[in-house]
């Protein structure tokens, strides 16, 4: 009995420090996804030369197998949107570049692993249109952390970037400050971005003309 006793209390000590750990890695992890970056200024590059930003438009967030059922109902309008934009984009000659997440993080996809490297949920939707552009991975909510971004908006000379996606008052959000940390011009599609509780889009979308972002209906 003492033996079966001591193996429990093992046991609940071994779950005790494991919970603790697991909680500890999530909050890390959320410190590092929610950091937004700095950068290299981009100096006098053309404010009028866009780029198109599209953001995290992938099957975990959007597609059929989503556990958010506010962005898989309003992802029915808004890749369609997304699909025009891009043909319009690509006929003027504006860049356009996909970026979406995917999580490394072991602990993290332990708990959850809609967004797992290599996961099905981590690639692009497959109604959105994907042959305008590249696609960059990212691992937190600033697409500008990993370097990829800059060097593809420099080679393009882009001053100005267009941001459309999701969450807005997440990944574009974060992205949006990266870009204005590094001067350039920063615009989002009103239209063309989604956040999961739908009724807050107004209040996000004052808060980034707060920021000197602007709101604009199209390209």
């Amino acid at each position: 009995m003492k033996t079966f006793l001591r193996i429990l209390k093992y046991l609940g000590l071994g779950l005790g420090a494991f919970v603790v750990l697991l909680v500890l890695n999530y909050l890390l992890f959320a410190l590092v996804m929610t950091r937004v970056s700095e950068g290299e200024p981009i100096g006098d590059r053309d404010p009028d030369r866009a780029g198109l930003l599209v953001l995290d438009i992938q099957e975990g967030p959007t597609g059929e197998r989503s556990a958010n059922a506010s962005f898989q109902d309003q992802a029915g309008r808004l890749i369609p949107l997304l699909n025009e934009t891009i043909r319009y984009a690509v006929e003027r000659g504006i860049p356009v570049v996909y970026v979406r997440s995917e999580v490394a993080n072991p602990g993290i996809n332990f708990l959850n692993s809609t967004m797992a490297k290599g996961s099905e949920g981590a690639q692009l939707d497959e109604r959105l249109e994907q042959g305008a552009g590249p696609v960059l991975v990212k691992h937190g909510n600033d697409s500008f952390r990993s370097g990829e971004l800059d060097a593809w908006l420099e080679d393009w000379g882009v001053g100005r970037v267009i941001l459309t996606g999701l969450d807005a008052s997440q990944c574009v959000m974060a992205t949006a400050k990266g870009a204005l940390n590094r001067g350039y011009r920063v615009d989002v599609l009103t239209d063309a971005v989604i956040t999961s509780d739908a009724a807050t889009l107004p209040d996000i979308l004052e808060e980034y003309r707060a920021l000197g972002i602007t709101g604009i209906d199209g390209l």
